[in-house]
């Protein structure tokens, strides 16, 4: 199916009614590709079962019903209808627009039934003339393409009529629910207020919403920007409901005034709700903690074990380049204090560990003291360790030689890196005396000679293990 476009533009009128904008869809002029189409051949059928209008023959982007359409005076012209003010926010902003006189083009969509060529030296791809078509759609866009023809007529005037007020009332209860369905919650506001009837409750609905108009409060499209909807036969302001409102505000169509004394209602809702939420979390049955694991105690320990390799290479490179520095000894005494610090941690910690062990575990304790394994003065410390090792426990013959042999092992090891490390550095020191022995070109020379020996002592001493 191919669909063909016409846009058409031009100037504005007053309507009595609200919300309305007269539009010119389509004229027989030729328009600037050279197109004609006939008016009286527009088949209409098919659009009148659904007659809603677009914005930019968007089929997702619905703005608009057109109430009436057909040809007069030889024109396509229709009568668009825009939904209530605050129900569909991207139908607010377009009837803006139009109002504003910042649209000023309707452009028709329609598929071609009969055709003429008007150029009969190419009469396929050459301009047509539509004798017979069925109109798809009709939408509202940014850029006209029939100069000469007569478009929308705007409802300016019955705008500029309207009493807007701000009605809300600042006295509902909070719902903290973050979904908001807009159309959904005034129209249960409508339900409750009766305005199926003949005398609707307008004290009532003008609560729920941020402005309406005083000069037609029976009607519902007089009520703008819904932020509360009725639960449990009560009006209740919705969290969800405040957030939308606030952020479609400054878009809405309401005089300032009105607009600043809704914005002093949202902001009365939005601190009410930001007090509700710091208080929600308070909870009488909080327990503080008041024991930790033994985690940090296993980082200070691995933090001290750090500090002593500092220390261990600091003092070698002092001794290595015989510099007199103080930064071993500063090192030695960061690491004394930091024992202490964890000594005392590790000793805190325990206790409140075994603070919270059942009572059996100060029978536990007792029985430990009784058979040997422990002292009767021995700290928490030295309990939770027997414990944990389970202390007093015989290994079998078994596991006692294969653990005396992994032992044996790993000392034999040792000895023969130990010997290797004698033997390389006796081979660096006798190195040494013939270099020393040697005439050299030049101090620098020397310095050089040096270094590179003192480097090999740093890399072979790196190999070797204290006795086991």
């Amino acid at each position: 199916m191919t669909v063909h476009r016409k846009a058409y533009a031009a100037n504005a009128e007053a309507l009595a009614e609200k919300r309305q904008v007269v539009v010119v869809c389509s004229t027989p002029q030729v328009d600037r590709s050279g197109e004609i189409v006939v008016q009286e051949g527009i088949d209409l059928s098919a659009y009148l079962t659904n007659p809603v209008v677009l914005a930019d023959h968007d089929p997702t982007r619905r703005v608009a019903r057109a109430i009436e359409i057909g040809v007069a005076d030889g024109k396509l012209c229709a009568t668009v209808q825009f939904p209530p003010a605050g129900e569909i926010p991207h139908a607010d902003v377009l009837y803006n627009e139009v109002k504003n006189g910042l649209v000023n083009t309707v452009s028709i969509g329609f598929q071609p039934i009969e055709t003429e060529p008007l150029d009969k030296a190419n009469p396929k791809k050459g301009p047509q003339k539509y004798i017979r078509c069925e109109l798809m759609e009709f939408s509202f866009v940014g850029v006209p393409a029939n100069p000469g023809a007569v478009i929308v007529a705007r409802n300016a005037k019955a705008e500029d009529s309207a009493e807007w007020k701000c009605g809300a009332s600042r006295n509902l209860d909070i719902d903290t629910a973050d979904d908001w369905d807009g159309e959904a919650a005034a129209e249960s506001i409508f339900a409750k207020a009766g305005f199926d009837g003949d005398d609707p409750d307008t004290t009532f609905a003008r609560k729920g919403f941020l402005a309406y108009d005083a000069a037609a409060p029976e009607k519902k499209g007089s009520y703008k920007l819904p932020f509360a909807r009725v639960k449990d036969s009560r009006l209740v302001a919705i969290a969800g409901g405040v957030h939308a409102t606030a952020s479609r505000l400054p878009q809405s169509d309401i005089p300032d005034d009105v607009a600043t004394k809704a914005r002093g209602v949202i902001d009365h809702y939005e601190g009410k709700m930001k007090d509700k939420a710091i208080a929600a979390p308070k909870r009488k049955d909080v327990t503080p903690i008041k024991v930790k694991d033994l985690y940090d105690v296993a980082q200070a320990a691995y933090t001290l074990m750090n500090l002593g390799y500092l220390h261990d290479s600091a003092a070698w490179e002092a001794e290595m380049e015989g510099d007199g520095s103080q930064v071993p000894a500063m090192l030695a005494e960061a690491c004394r204090a930091f024992a202490d610090a964890l000594i005392a941690m590790t000793q805190e910690e325990v206790a409140e560990l075994l603070a919270t062990m059942p009572a059996g575990a100060e029978t536990i304790a007792k029985a430990m003291v009784i058979k040997g394994v422990v002292k009767a003065d021995a700290k928490p410390l030295q309990v939770a360790l027997a414990i944990v090792s389970k202390a007093g426990r015989k290994f079998s013959a078994a596991t006692e030689g294969a653990m005396r042999e992994a032992c044996k092992s790993i000392a034999d090891g040792h000895a023969m890196i130990k010997t290797g490390h004698d033997a390389i550095t006796g081979m660096l020191d006798a190195d040494g005396d013939q270099d020393d022995d040697t005439s050299s070109a030049s101090d620098t020379d020397d310095d050089a000679k040096k270094s590179a020996r003192q480097a090999r002592l740093r890399r072979v001493k790196a190999l070797a293990l204290p006795p086991v």
